[in-house]
């Protein structure tokens, strides 16, 4: 007998004693992988799309254990251990490997035709080995955690544990506040203020006053003393959450008018602007209102003859903001206004230019999409659009929220010139 008949058996006998997965938690984990699997719209890094599929099949890890441990604690349940024998659990292993694969195969071909039409290089075995081992480590990661808040749950009991997660939540969320403020105050206004070449742009930050209406106050003020109404035409700049005005439109608005335009912004918040869309929307829309209202007003105290044309734009959040300011009755007339990525729902585009990328997660995404199919009709088709599934979809433009910014102006929730030089005539 040679060392190679006495090792294998026992190689082979140590493979066949590895434990396998119940059943559910390989049916669940599966089915999550193909989830976050499914096409979405923009092109992914390996380390986004590792950790997506990695929180879900974490997920199904969860439900599946919450699931088995409801039914082992009926009283009147029917067992039935015979499905889930090691042959049974082998045979589910191999099909769930089969389909996940399946998916990853089709992924690989809609990842690369978004790459294609975006101008970014396409992915290979590298891309998805990587993802593997993401998603493996966030599951770990995950697991981990979760079986350390319930021994934690176990031992100081649910009130005490709800109670420490809540204190350790606001403290962090003040300490990133405060440094999110202080930081992000002025910065977006220096560089509002630096764009352009000829035009007057003036920028109200939260320094300039305690509330939204001292700041359009301060803004017109200004606008006023360095000529900004002598000039044609004043655009109302409304920024996103962050207080950030695209320089790009700045760009387009100086191609449209030349050096004979004032652009004037003013700011609402520092947080971000996913932070600001679902928790400070009212900002944006009393500080939209103030600001139109306010130059406006100040325009319609000039001789007919010198009033300079005044226009409204607001991309993403800034369109959410200027949307609620058209509701007012304005003291002159708005010769137009346009949107860059308007949010899904948030905005009244009757009347005005709209600018949309099939691309957008932003226009796509609301919490609707989760059972309805998005609205498009007023997006150009810049690369290829996946197929609307119940949920999925839901899950799958939230994840891709987080690049919308990482392509190519034309492409996902940035844009170009155009958001200046699309604004409209006066009639």
């Amino acid at each position: 007998m040679s060392v190679l008949d006495t090792v294998q058996p026992s190689v082979l006998s140590r493979i066949a004693a590895v434990p396998l997965p119940h059943i559910s938690a390989t049916v669940a984990t599966g089915s999550m992988a193909a989830v976050s699997l499914a096409p979405g719209l923009l092109p992914r890094t390996a380390v986004l799309q590792g950790l997506f599929s990695g929180v879900l099949m974490a997920v199904g890890i969860f439900v599946a254990w919450a699931l088995t441990t409801a039914w082992h604690a009926l009283p009147l349940r029917t067992r039935s251990e015979r499905f889930d024998t090691r042959s049974w659990r082998t045979r589910t292993a191999i099909v769930a490997t089969a389909v996940v694969a399946l998916f990853a195969t089709s992924a690989n071909g809609w990842q690369n035709s978004l790459r294609v039409a975006m101008g970014a290089p396409p992915v290979g075995i590298r891309y998805w080995i990587e993802v593997i081992c993401i998603a493996a480590l966030t599951v770990l990661i995950l697991t981990t955690v979760a079986s350390g808040i319930r021994k934690v749950l176990h031992r100081l009991g649910f009130a005490r544990t709800i109670g420490i997660a809540a204190i350790c939540a606001f403290g962090l969320q003040l300490a990133f506040g405060s440094i999110a403020t202080a930081s992000a105050q002025s910065v977006e206004g220096l560089k509002f203020l630096a764009a352009g070449t000829d035009s007057v742009r003036v920028y109200a930050d939260l320094d300039s006053g305690p509330d939204a209406g001292s700041r359009a106050d301060h803004a017109v003020a200004e606008l006023d003393r360095v000529g900004g109404f002598a000039r044609s035409a004043v655009v109302v700049a409304v920024p996103t959450g962050s207080g950030w005005i695209d320089t790009r439109a700045v760009d387009g608005i100086e191609q449209r008018f030349g050096s004979d335009v004032a652009i004037v912004g003013q700011q609402y918040s520092a947080a971000p602007s996913w932070a600001a869309f679902l928790f400070q929307r009212s900002d944006a829309e009393e500080s939209a209102q103030a600001m139109l209202t306010a130059v406006a007003t100040r325009i319609a105290e000039l001789p007919a003859t010198e009033r300079p044309d005044l226009y409204l734009y607001g991309q993403s959040l800034g369109a959410v903001g200027g949307s609620a300011a058209l509701a007012e009755a304005l003291p002159t007339q708005l010769c137009g206004a346009l949107w860059a990525g308007p949010p899904a729902g948030a905005t009244r585009v009757d009347g005005t230019t709209v600018l949309a990328n099939t691309s957008d997660p932003v226009v796509w995404w609301s919490p609707a999409l989760a059972t309805t199919p998005p609205d498009l009709s007023r997006a150009v088709q810049d690369a290829p659009m996946p197929q609307w599934i119940p949920v999925v979809s839901f899950l799958q433009t939230s994840v891709d929220m987080l690049a919308s910014l990482d392509v190519p102006a034309g492409h996902g929730h940035r844009y170009g010139t155009e958001q200046g030089t699309q604004l409209g005539t006066c009639h």
